[in-house]
Parts: structure tokens; C-alpha cells; sequence
């Protein structure tokens, strides 16, 4: 049984995200200037056929990334998820050659860019995946 936090290296690790959002880079880097690494949470992971997968925490690893940061403190992810909706995910990331976190150092975007390009297009996934499944896509 894994300990409930341990460390991985920062190159094993599987984005399931096109964009980081510009904004939020710059508040977490402001965060680890003045605090050092002890002020990031843990990064979700899961292991899936044989690779650890980013269930969250992209903007952080990107910025331990450019840090210069080797290993990250990861966690194992304790919520369920829709291995149809990351699946998709990976699918896309697969698509834009976005394999490692170093692969996001060239996909930082302006937080409206990111709202528009990355949580839209969750949104519109995750709306046509509930009219598959149930003819209803999800409430506003």
C-alpha cells in the first residue's frame, strides 16, 4: 500500500489537460516564491495502463516544471472518475503532442483563452457524453 502522499519524478507524469490558464501560473509561482514548495497541496494522480495520469493540478506541476523541480509530491485521486471523459482527454492531449508537463510550457494562455478553449470545451464534452447516455444534457 502506497503512503497517502509520495513523490514521483515530474517527467512521468501524464497531462489530461490542453491549457494552462496564464492567471493561474503566476498565482502559484507567486505562491512557491514566498513559500516555498510546502504551500502546494499534493498533485491527484492515477495510475492507468501502466502511466501516472494528471487528474489535476497541471498549473502546479507546470510551475515545479519551471522551477526546475525534478520530483512532485503527488496523491492517489479519491474521487471516482469518468474514464470516458479522460479518456477523451488523453485523446486530445495525445492529438496535440502533449505528453509530459514540459508539453504545457507551450500551451500557457490567457485565463479568457482558457475559459473559452479548455472549460468550454469540457463543458460541451461533458453536455454531449449525458446525451448519450441519458438524451438530457446537464443544467446550467
Amino acid at each position: 500500500m502506497r503512503p497517502a502522499f509520495f513523490e514521483l519524478p515530474l517527467n512521468v507524469l501524464r497531462p489530461t489537460q490542453l491549457y494552462v490558464s496564464s492567471d493561474k501560473l503566476r498565482s502559484v509561482q507567486y505562491a512557491l516564491a514566498c513559500g516555498g514548495i510546502s504551500v502546494l497541496s499534493p498533485i491527484p494522480v492515477i495510475q492507468h495502463n501502466q502511466q501516472w495520469l494528471l487528474t489535476d493540478g497541471h498549473t502546479r506541476a507546470l510551475a515545479l516544471y519551471y522551477r526546475g523541480d525534478q520530483r512532485v509530491r503527488v496523491c492517489l485521486e479519491s474521487d471516482t472518475l469518468d474514464w470516458n471523459m479522460y479518456q477523451i482527454c488523453l485523446d486530445w492531449c495525445a492529438e496535440a503532442h502533449i505528453m509530459h508537463v514540459a508539453d504545457l510550457a507551450r500551451r500557457v494562455v490567457p485565463h479568457k483563452t482558457f475559459e473559452r478553449e479548455w472549460l468550454q470545451r469540457c463543458t460541451n464534452m461533458y453536455d454531449a457524453l449525458c446525451w448519450l447516455h441519458t438524451g438530457e444534457v446537464s443544467p446550467d
